[in-house]
């Protein structure tokens, strides 16, 4: 071999080793996304349920409330009644959504009755 070919070998093996040591560092720069397929839970009180549109909006407080797209996979519990419908539930009903992000989109996996919240001299509700 012509020591030009050779030192083309030496020179793409050189940037080979390079780009493989160096590609864990950059990953590592990346910022970490969050697994959208992995289910997520929040609970709140409902706000309002729209059966037509298929949507229900769950709020924490009164500056952080979630929209949730629901399907018809998505299992409905209200009380002891396993598979209910969306219609049965109610404005001020305290619920978990269980759900998974869909692009810009929270979608409803499972909606369970939550636990009533404690009472505070704050929160006379």
């Amino acid at each position: 071999m012509s020591k030009s070919v050779i030192r083309v070998m030496m020179v793409t093996g050189l940037v080979a080793v390079v780009t493989a040591l160096a590609a864990p560092v950059f990953a590592e720069d990346a910022p970490a996304k969050p697994d959208q397929n992995k289910p997520r839970q929040y609970t709140g009180d409902i706000v309002s349920v729209d059966a037509t549109k298929s949507v229900i909006v769950v709020t924490k407080k009164k500056d952080d409330q979630k929209t949730f797209s629901v399907t018809d996979r998505t299992k409905i519990t209200i009380g002891n009644k396993e598979v209910a419908t969306l219609a049965e539930l109610k404005a001020d009903d305290r619920v978990t959504v269980s759900f998974v992000e869909d692009g810009d989109k929270n979608v409803a996996t499972r909606i369970n009755p939550a636990k009533a919240k404690k009472k505070t001299a704050e929160d006379p509700k």
